[in-house]
C-alpha cells in the first residue's frame, strides 16, 4: 500500500483524498440520519407508551362505570321488588275492601227493605235496646186467636196470575211479500211436500232515483202539411227536471219529517250518487209553495171560520228582497182551532 501511494503523483493522492473525504462525509449522513430515524423511533415509543398509560386509564375509568351501573341495577332491582311487594299487599287490600264494601251492600239492601219495603217484607223485632212496649195486657187466648185468623188471612191469598206476553209484533197485511223459497240440500225426488215452515222477515228496499224519459215521435203529414206529436203531460214544474215524486219527497222530509235540505243534499249524494244543490232544492220549494197556494187559503178560510180558536205569535226576522242584506221583522201565527192544529205562516 506504501509503494503504490509512493508510486502515485500528487494529482493522483489529491483525488484519493478527495475520493475518501466523500466517503467519510456520506457515512457521517448516513450515522446523522440513522440518528435522527432511532430519535423518531423513541419519541414513537414514547408516545406509544403515553397512549397506553392513556387507554389504562380509561379502561380503569370505564370498569369503574359497569361496577358502578351494575350497583344501580341491584339498587333498581330491589326497589322493583319493594314495588311489587307493595302492589301485591295493595291488591290484597283492595280485594278485602272489595268483600267489605260487597257485604255492606248487602246488608243496606236489607235495611232498606226493612225500612222501605213492603208491609210483608218489614221485620222489627221489639227486643232490640230502647224499645218501649205499649201499656196493655193481652191475654194468651186472644193473641192464639189473632194468629189463627192471621193464618187464615194469609191462606185465603190468592196470587195475582201473570199476564201472557203478547208474543212477536204481527206484521200488517198491506205490506206486499216477497217468497224466496229455500230447498233442503238433499234429493227430494219423488217425495211428498206435507207442508212449509214459514218465516217471516221485514225487510227495507232503499228508494231509488230513476230518469223518466218521455220519447214523442215525431211524424210528419203527407204533402208537407206540418208534423204531429204527442203532448207532454202535465208537470209539477214546467221545464223543470224534478218529477212529482221527487218534489213531494223533498217537501214531506223538510216539513214532517224536519230533515234540513243540505241534509237531503247529503243523503242524494250518499245514497244516489247524484248532486242536487240547495239553491235548486230551494227553487223547487218556492214553485211548489205557489202551486199549493190555493190549499193554503182554503184551509185558512175553514181555520179562521172557526168560533173558537188560540193563536200564538213568534217573531222572526226575514230576509228583504229589495235590500241586499237587509231583514225586517217578520211573524209566525200558530192558529190553533179547536178539534185540529194548523200552522198559518206570514212574514
Amino acid at each position: 500500500m506504501s509503494k503504490a501511494l509512493e508510486n502515485m503523483t500528487k494529482e493522483q493522492l489529491q483525488a484519493l483524498v478527495l475520493e475518501q473525504h466523500q466517503k467519510i462525509q456520506v457515512a457521517k449522513k448516513k450515522v446523522q440520519a440513522t440518528e435522527q430515524e432511532n430519535d423518531q423511533l423513541e419519541k414513537q415509543i414514547q408516545a406509544t407508551e403515553q397512549e397506553n398509560d392513556q387507554l389504562e386509564k380509561q379502561i380503569q375509568a370505564t370498569e369503574q362505570e359497569v361496577l358502578a351501573a351494575q350497583e344501580k341495577i341491584q339498587i333498581t332491582e330491589k326497589k322493583v321488588q319493594v314495588i311489587s311487594d307493595e302492589k301485591e299487599a295493595l291488591l290484597k287490600k283492595f280485594q278485602d275492601m272489595l268483600e267489605k264494601f260487597s257485604s255492606m251492600k248487602f246488608e243496606l239492601s236489607q235495611l232498606r227493605r226493612l225500612i222501605y219495603g213492603s208491609k210483608r217484607e218489614r221485620f222489627v223485632s221489639g227486643t232490640e235496646d230502647g224499645q218501649m212496649s205499649l201499656p196493655f195486657d193481652v191475654e194468651t187466648g186472644s193473641q192464639e186467636e189473632n194468629s189463627e185468623a192471621t193464618t187464615e188471612e194469609v191462606s185465603s191469598f190468592q196470587r195475582r196470575k201473570r199476564k201472557n206476553h203478547p208474543g212477536r209484533l204481527a206484521l200488517p197485511d198491506h205490506l206486499p211479500v216477497e217468497e224466496i223459497i229455500i230447498e233442503p240440500e238433499e234429493d227430494v225426488t219423488g217425495l211428498k211436500c206435507i207442508g212449509h215452515e214459514i218465516t217471516d222477515e221485514l225487510e227495507y228496499q232503499q228508494a231509488i232515483l230513476k230518469i223518466n224519459r218521455f220519447k214523442r215521435p215525431k211524424y210528419a203529414k203527407e204533402d208537407n202539411e206540418g208534423v204531429i206529436c204527442g203532448d207532454l203531460p202535465s208537470r209539477p214544474i214546467d221545464k223543470g227536471i224534478a218529477g212529482p215524486g221527487l218534489l213531494s219527497q223533498i217537501l214531506v222530509s223538510k216539513y214532517v219529517y224536519h230533515l234540513p235540505l243540505y241534509r237531503q243534499a247529503q243523503r242524494f249524494k250518499t245514497e244516489h250518487q247524484i248532486d242536487i244543490p240547495r239553491s235548486t232544492m230551494g227553487g223547487w220549494q218556492s214553485s211548489i209553495a205557489n202551486l199549493i197556494q190555493p190549499l193554503y187559503e182554503v184551509q185558512k178560510r175553514q181555520v179562521l171560520g172557526q168560533g173558537y180558536l188560540q193563536v200564538d205569535e213568534t217573531p222572526i226576522q226575514v230576509l228583504d228582497p229589495k235590500k241586499k242584506g237587509k231583514t225586517h221583522r217578520g211573524y209566525y201565527w200558530v192558529v190553533r182551532p179547536e178539534k185540529s192544529l194548523n200552522i198559518i205562516a206570514s212574514a
